[in-house]
């Protein structure tokens, strides 16, 4: 059976909800008749958001650049919420695929901290690599941390079995030399979050097979979409608004000081919270 061609509306982040998801609804059946894949529109995504990066990199940028680089995030942002519709659209989903996406955010993420790390370093010389240096591995973690989550949910709760951490490889043998960065990839997610071997185990025998109309899905979905939604903080939405509004003020250490010192804390306690919440589902505890 083909997946939902869009993401589960119990779970999205709300300016997704009500702006980028349906741009990249209406804009996904017009690449697919351009004969655009997935794939190449995570890379066209990819391209507007680190071209937005360039712009917040201008030393002494005026409002009039700023919003340029905020309206070029906002495209890829658009284009990231397609590639997965054009994917399922054209049944095309793969875990290379999941990685491309996740690489072309990280790869959009990486110029904006590069260019302004620059533009720090001459306000606070020796101080902005470092800084910018440890807010990008704060930045990775709580990423997959969320991206897991999402996951979890998609697969246990409304059965996409390309959302699946860990699936069996479906790719050609062409593509499967790419498999080991995949389950690098998965490994980190579940890494520095509340999943462990165990809890999945368990999972498999409380849920089975899962699917929407699974009444063991159906109450996964019902015990953790709150959840879920809560971990919408770490989203990429909300650090391009950070960096939007940091480069508006000329602040843009402000921005990497907020990753450390606020979403670093918030990060740990969303995690103990989750393992929490596992063991109470893992128990029986749903109602």
């Amino acid at each position: 059976m083909a997946e939902p061609v869009q993401r589960s509306t119990d779970i999205e982040e709300r300016s997704n909800a009500l702006v980028f998801q349906p741009l990249s609804t209406w804009l996904a059946p017009i690449l697919v008749r351009a004969r655009i894949s997935a794939n190449a529109t995570s890379l066209l995504g990819m391209a507007a958001g680190v071209a937005g990066a360039l712009f917040y990199g201008i030393n002494d940028a005026g409002p009039g650049l700023v919003l340029a680089g905020f309206a070029l995030m906002c495209l890829w942002h658009v284009l990231d919420g397609a590639d997965g519709q054009v994917a399922r659209l054209t049944n095309t989903q793969s875990p290379l695929g999941k990685l491309i996406d996740g690489i072309c955010d990280y790869v959009v993420f990486t110029a904006a901290y590069v260019a302004l790390a620059l533009r720090i370093e001459q306000t606070w010389p020796g101080y902005g690599w470092p800084l910018v240096a440890v807010s990008g591995l704060f930045h990775a973690v709580q990423a997959g941390a969320y991206e897991a989550q999402r996951q979890m949910f998609d697969y246990w709760g409304l059965g996409k079995q390309s959302a699946r951490i860990g699936a069996p490889s479906q790719e050609s043998r062409a593509a499967s030399r790419w498999l080991v960065l995949i389950r690098i990839y998965e490994w980190v997610q579940l890494k520095v979050t509340a999943i462990t071997p165990a809890y999945l185990a368990r999972l498999e025998q409380v849920i089975g097979t899962p699917a929407k109309d699974n009444p063991a899905s159906q109450a996964y979905c019902h015990f953790f979409a709150a959840s879920v939604r809560s971990w919408g903080v770490m989203c990429a939405n909300y650090r391009t608004y950070g960096l939007f509004l940091a480069c508006l003020v000329q602040r843009p250490a402000l921005y990497f000081l907020v990753e450390i010192a606020v979403l670093g804390p918030l990060h740990l306690w969303l995690v103990a919270r989750q393992a929490r919440l596992n063991r109470a589902f893992a128990s029986g505890q749903t109602v």
